[in-house]
């Protein structure tokens, strides 16, 4: 009976190696094939032949499936792992910024529009605010669901950039590197970014991240269909994301770089989206002050942003170099001066591929972590360059790597770049377990101690265990989570 479905279905002039069979996937279809013919014997149907094919098509799209979808297994490791890292470690507890804008904003049953857009340092964060207030009414203000609305905004950038990751492989008529699978994922959920993770402050930059990655996409989709609907979607997602961030300002000339791209020049759309700009420009610095500033690292106390840098370029440069190679080389502060010098260097070399449309998505995110890196130094290069090591701004240098990668997939270097990044991000993501199981001991201590001695007088250190800005306020801070439940409060 073997022979007879071998002779059958297998003519002899068609090989294993001519039909792309491995050895187990012809001997699992020659198992498949006797089992349908003795079933088709067995019940009397008519057809056997073609009920065999129609096996041997869905085991063919089944193997097709698992090929294709194989790849994204290192990410669901990854995503699961940072699940795991935030759940053990994270601390219902308000940190740091938390304290000056999100506790004075429960004192008010129904918080006003103006205080929702009042400023946060350089900041309008309109739309995050929105979300804790969500959070707020849900769940009491545990600040562990916004750590968690973080991974999933995460998986989503994750999620868009991967789709085009794909579109460009079969763009290109052939599969990218297999370890880009593996590294993509390591570097956007790394744990070298524990401020993003642990921080529930920090959904803001997830937001801001996932509206630019969607605007781009939006905007590169437009470019090829022309539609009204994905500019539209395009510009709104551009407003989300400055209204989230400060950096998210980059997002519109970053974008009108691909405007100025397309062939046809639809001028009246680059008109539109330079108007959209304007605007918000206007209601982004309308009854903008200037955040109080800290005394910079020379003790100059009129010397800040541009008027430092231009005093001081070297250091404005040291801080952009940095800050795109803390991603990858985090927390050594010479390796990330060496990863910004090599990575800057490898993107000019490759610049002149920013014609080639199937690369231009990608274009569109190193470019926009580049002028981020810019922006953000502006400010807080007169803090020292080595704040460019902060953890939570690793997530604007993993656009710049991730996208690079792509761009240079092609070259023969590629993997020896590829590992040694792997590796230096390997380092960073233990690094940051590290860092963060001994954050969770800082913050938990504080926790039980303020419920302990709450009302009652608090020692000094718990105003620095919690990085309260307001320390000499910290008991009437407490006193509102404590009159309406909040947080470490919450029943």
């Amino acid at each position: 009976m073997v022979v007879l479905v071998y002779s059958r279905f297998f003519p002899h002039n068609c090989t294993v190696e001519n039909a792309r069979f491995t050895k187990r996937r012809f001997l699992l279809s020659a198992i498949n094939r006797l089992i349908a013919v003795l079933r088709m014997h067995t019940e009397g149907t008519a057809h056997p032949v073609d009920e065999v094919k129609h096996m041997s098509n869905r085991d063919d799209m089944m193997n097709n499936w698992s090929q294709q979808n194989r790849r994204y297994v290192p990410a669901a490791l990854f995503f699961v792992l940072l699940i795991y890292w935030v759940a053990i470690f994270s601390v219902n507890i308000p940190y740091l910024d938390e304290w000056a804008t999100v506790v004075p904003l429960m004192d008010n049953d129904s918080p006003t529009l103006s205080e929702l857009w009042k400023q946060h340092n350089e900041h309008r964060i309109f739309f995050p605010k929105l979300l804790i207030l969500a959070n707020i009414h849900l769940s009491h203000w545990d600040v562990r669901w916004q750590m968690m609305c973080s991974l999933m905004l995460a998986g989503m950038t994750f999620l868009v950039i991967a789709a085009h990751i794909r579109k460009y492989e079969k763009q290109r008529g052939q599969p990218l590197p297999p370890f880009l699978w593996c590294i993509t994922p390591l570097l956007i959920f790394s744990f070298a970014q524990y401020e993003n993770w642990l921080w529930g402050f920090c959904v803001s930059w997830q937001m801001a991240e996932l509206a630019v990655v969607l605007g781009f996409s939006f905007l590169v989709k437009w470019r090829d269909t022309l539609s009204g609907k994905d500019f539209l979607l395009a510009l709104l997602c551009g407003i989300v994301a400055t209204f989230s961030m400060g950096q998210g300002l980059v997002y519109w000339p970053v974008g009108a770089l691909l405007l100025l791209a397309v062939p046809q020049h639809h001028w009246k759309h680059f008109a539109v989206w330079c108007l959209v700009f304007l605007a918000v420009i206007i209601a982004y610095f309308a009854d903008y002050t200037e955040p109080e500033h800290h005394i910079n690292v020379h003790g100059v106390t009129d010397l800040h942003g541009l008027r430092y840098i231009l005093q001081y370029p070297h250091e404005y440069l040291l801080f952009v170099l940095t800050f795109i190679g803390n991603a990858v080389t985090f927390p050594v502060i010479g390796g990330a001066i060496l990863a910004g010098i090599l990575g800057g260097y490898v993107f000019i070399m490759n610049i002149r591929r920013y014609r080639d449309k199937q690369l231009q998505f990608f274009f569109l995110l190193a470019i926009y972590g580049l002028l981020s890196a810019f922006m953000i130094g502006i400010g807080r290069t007169e803090l020292h360059f080595v704040t460019a090591t902060s953890s939570r701004y690793i997530s604007l240098g993993v656009l710049f790597w991730v996208a690079l990668l792509v761009i240079t997939a092609d070259k023969r270097t590629w993997y020896r770049g590829a590992v040694a990044i792997g590796i230096c991000a390997s380092v960073g993501y233990l690094v940051g377990i590290l860092w963060s199981a001994e954050l969770h001991q800082r913050r938990a201590a504080a926790q039980q101690h303020i419920l302990m001695r709450y009302p009652s007088a608090l020692d000094a250190d718990m105003e620095k265990i919690v990085c309260c800005p307001y320390g000499e306020n910290m008991q009437d801070l407490l006193s509102v989570l404590a009159r309406k439940k909040l947080s470490l409060f919450r029943e």
